[in-house]
């Protein structure tokens, strides 16, 4: 909690400058704003509320920072706002208008780390940032786990949809939230922030694990199936479970016994075990949700599959529906 001489010092630090700018020298950096390239969204219902029901007593002034001096001619970033930014610019175009001042709040320049996480900061807080665009401010702003998670799919010859859009040839990630469980990433509400548990880092592992079985003899759909999220939380769970339990997985035994599943046989299977409760309440891995407790329990029963006594993981417990 900050005191009212600390509130008082940061705003008379950083308040920022109200001025007209024309929006057609505002625009959002094409990484990690909300509408890039990578991910386009239609400004259309914005432009008709904005002709039919514009107020201007009650428009909320767009957030831009001042990048003139990083561009070498006046620009801004939009941080906040640029729904309505791109909305006006749409009904100016179709006027045939190529200019439009409009009064936004212009802070200083600041560099691209601090930038992408006062993105995230300002737009999460009126409406919630998606995991993608939180996921790409993140690797923006050079976050030493993002990045060490970009870096270990690297690894894999995979790529992840939020930074590499599709098309790439290689087998794609679409979501990212399996992905930074399996990094041991977890978000605190309590906290508004992602913790890392070092003990539930295992993501070499499940790559190695869900990847391994299907170089040969598999396409990429195959392959781009087995990174579905049920997937890769099930093995995040397995893993877990092991490293929990100091017990050494047979990776050989596990590629082996995956690879006579079809990707699209292994995301039904987990699917219909998602719904199932293991009958004990501790279940080798805390995700946050009960539905989480039948994709870890997949994975044992497989690795447990033809063994015995000490071969097994231990933590093998009955199903109930």
């Amino acid at each position: 909690m900050k005191t009212l001489k600390q509130i008082k010092k940061e705003l008379k630090l950083h308040t920022a400058d109200i001025r007209k700018v024309d929006i057609f020298k505002c625009v959002e950096h094409q990484e990690y704003g909300r509408n890039s390239n990578k991910d386009l969204a239609s400004f259309k219902g914005m432009a008709d509320y904005i002709k039919t029901d514009f107020d201007g007593k009650l428009f909320q002034m767009p957030t831009v920072m001042d990048i003139s001096k990083e561009v070498g001619e006046e620009c801004y970033e939009v941080l906040d706002g640029n729904n309505r930014i791109q909305a006006i610019k749409d009904i100016c175009l179709a006027e045939k208008e190529s200019s439009f001042k409009l009064q936004v709040r212009v802070l200083p320049l600041q560099d691209l780390i601090e930038r992408a996480e006062l993105f995230v900061r300002l737009n999460d807080k009126a409406k919630p940032v998606s995991p993608r665009q939180k996921f790409k401010a993140y690797v923006v702003a050079k976050r030493e786990k993002w990045l060490e998670l970009v870096d270990t799919v690297r690894q894999f010859d995979l790529s992840i949809q939020a930074l590499d859009g599709l098309g790439t040839g290689l087998p794609t990630f679409k979501g990212v939230t399996a992905l930074l469980n399996a990094k041991g990433l977890r978000y605190s509400p309590k906290l508004n922030e992602w913790e890392y548990f070092e003990d539930k880092d295992v993501l070499p592992e499940v790559l190695s694990l869900i990847t391994r079985p299907y170089q040969k003899g598999w396409n990429l759909d195959h392959r781009n199936k087995a990174l579905e999220d049920v997937v890769m939380r099930g093995g995040t769970g397995f893993m877990v479970t092991a490293k929990e339990e100091h017990y050494r997985v047979d990776e050989d035994d596990m590629w082996d016994k995956l690879s006579k599943i079809s990707p699209y046989a292994l995301v039904d299977d987990l699917q219909e075990n998602r719904a199932m409760k293991i009958n004990q309440k501790h279940t080798g891995i805390k995700l946050g949700l009960e539905k989480e407790n039948g994709l870890t329990r997949y994975f044992i029963r497989l690795c447990n599959k033809g063994k015995r006594g000490n071969e097994r993981l231990r933590k093998s417990y009955k199903l109930r529906a």
